[in-house]
């Protein structure tokens, strides 16, 4: 991630204007400051998301090195995208996360990979989404200029709408700050999202170490995707299936006795 010694001022003054500034950040390859759309109302939530906004910096890096290392796969995987979307099939991020997957595309019988979840609807709706990352990860936002839109919910808040509807799954705002910025607001008083939230300063540092962790995975693929290590995308996503999935089930299980303490 390029740190510039005078970085671009971004315009969030209107929620419109804001997610312009979302799509501006993507053309500049600015996505770590991705983090200054999120709402904090504490240090510790404002650490946390710089720390997430240089993560997704790293996820635009690694789909430029996809771009420049498997352009062949990635001409491969738009055709199967554009021919899914001509049968009707669900291609945007927020369709796939909900979809039910029809098939398994089949592997070559060399290529290995996770066995976790292997050929469960579960891990192939993760593989897609995985795939989607690594094809083009900030594509909703580029689109969000004709599929994006905000009703009022007061003059302070407004409900983020895709195609007219809200956002799964549990529907998202945006909040004007005392200073006139507008941020996302992260949902984390509503049902379900209360409990597991961090509330002191060691559940926020549980959580970034989970970032963290992600963090290194971009890294490790980015660097064996330039090696020459992966072919394919499920390959790729297998990979970072297998790199996260152990780290993030043992950070969890350490967040959840914190929690209980």
């Amino acid at each position: 991630v390029l740190i510039r010694e005078k970085p671009y001022s971004y315009d969030l003054s209107t929620p419109e204007r804001a997610f312009a500034s979302a799509r501006l950040m993507i053309e500049r390859g600015d996505a770590d400051r991705l983090g200054d759309l999120i709402e904090a109302t504490n240090e510790d939530e404002r650490r946390l998301y710089r720390q997430l906004g240089i993560t997704l910096g790293r996820l635009q890096d690694l789909a430029v090195t996809v771009r420049e290392e498997m352009p062949e796969e990635l001409a491969r995987y738009q055709k199967d995208l554009a021919d899914a979307a001509a049968r009707g099939e669900p291609v945007s991020f927020f369709e796939r996360i909900g979809a039910r997957r029809r098939g398994e595309r089949q592997r070559p019988p060399d290529q290995g990979g996770a066995e976790m979840f292997r050929g469960s609807p579960v891990r192939g709706r993760i593989n897609d989404v995985l795939q989607g990352m690594l094809a083009d990860p900030y594509a909703w936002i580029e689109s969000s200029e004709e599929r994006l839109s905000f009703a009022e919910m007061d003059e302070d808040m407004v409900a983020l709408l895709w195609d007219g509807q809200m956002i799964p799954p549990l529907g998202w705002v945006m909040r004007r700050q005392s200073d006139g910025r507008w941020q996302i607001v992260i949902p984390l008083d509503a049902p379900g999202i209360r409990d597991a939230a961090p509330q002191n300063e060691g559940e926020f540092l549980i959580w970034g170490s989970l970032i963290a962790s992600l963090d290194n995975v971009l890294v490790e693929l980015d660097d064996e995707i330039r090696a020459g290590r992966h072919s394919t995308f499920e390959s790729v996503s297998d990979s970072m299936f297998e790199k996260v999935a152990i780290p993030a089930v043992m950070i969890m299980y350490a967040y959840g006795q914190a929690v209980e303490a």
